[in-house]
């Protein structure tokens, strides 16, 4: 019964069969569960100077001002979509659209370049650039040594408990915040309660809400809802193990494999 009621809050009531495990058991519900085909990534849609991330529908404009101490231009790079437990093709499930923002620089148009050839640039002249594969040219952007506004901008595509996005946000990121810090307790594990926080303290994030999450390219975590700077947190541990939950070899998007960030040429 547990399952049941789980499984209707989160996708509604009933048409398409769902099976959960119980013990040596499976127990089948039936849920009325719109769904829609999965689009290729080819299906991004450019509209005058917005790119649609094609699950949701949802536009991110190509150029926004970047959000912090920087007065210069932000380009967008990719989108995404997040869904609860990777079930895409169910509209209910797609929790919100993702943008990534990076601030136009000689950085970018390097990584531009070296994405688009197949190969990032090494840290050292001396040393030959590096073969990449589709993924691993979102790691180049997790590099704390890089001078750069990076921005992920989330734009809601369902109303969501303040809750739920925390506890989101805490599973992703304990592991790797112990990790940084080599153990339980320390001022990373103070920062990311105070990141969890943040979206604890929203009762609801209405359809539409528009989250900025911006690592200034020092070790400052800017957070903003709506129009609202709700948080200003200096973790380098922290501003790293958010992109990672994104970007990293171990991403939300890696675990079910259906969907990752899609590249937007400039």
């Amino acid at each position: 019964m547990a399952h049941s009621i789980f499984l209707r809050r989160l996708f509604g009531a009933s048409s398409i069969p769902i099976t959960v495990a119980v013990g040596y058991s499976a127990i089948v519900f039936n849920f009325g569960i719109r769904s829609d085909p999965l689009p290729a990534e080819s299906n991004q849609k450019v509209i005058k100077d917005n790119i649609v991330e094609p699950f949701t529908g949802i536009d991110f404009p190509k150029n926004r001002l970047c959000t912090g101490a920087s007065e210069s231009k932000c380009e967008l790079v990719g989108t995404a979509v997040r869904c609860m437990l990777g079930q895409c093709q169910w509209t209910r499930a797609r929790a919100y659209a993702v943008g990534l923002y990076v601030e136009k620089s000689d950085f970018l148009s390097q990584w531009r370049a070296a994405s688009e050839q197949g190969s990032l640039p090494s840290e050292s002249a001396s040393e030959p650039s590096i073969e990449q594969d589709e993924s691993s040219r979102w790691y180049r952007l997790l590099d704390a040594d890089t001078p750069t506004n990076r921005t992920l901008v989330l734009l809601m595509d369902q109303d969501v408990k303040g809750e739920h996005i925390a506890h989101g946000f805490d599973r992703s990121l304990l592991k790797r915040v112990r990790a940084a810090q080599g153990g339980k307790k320390g001022p990373a594990k103070e920062a990311l309660k105070e990141f969890t926080n943040v979206f604890r303290s929203q009762a609801m994030l209405a359809k539409g809400t528009e989250i900025q999450m911006v690592w200034e390219g020092n070790k400052s975590l800017l957070v903003i809802v709506g129009d609202d700077l709700v948080a200003s947190i200096e973790s380098l541990e922290l501003c790293k193990a958010v992109f990672d939950v994104y970007l990293g070899p171990d991403s939300v998007f890696a675990k079910y494999k259906n969907t990752a960030f899609s590249y937007v040429s400039k």
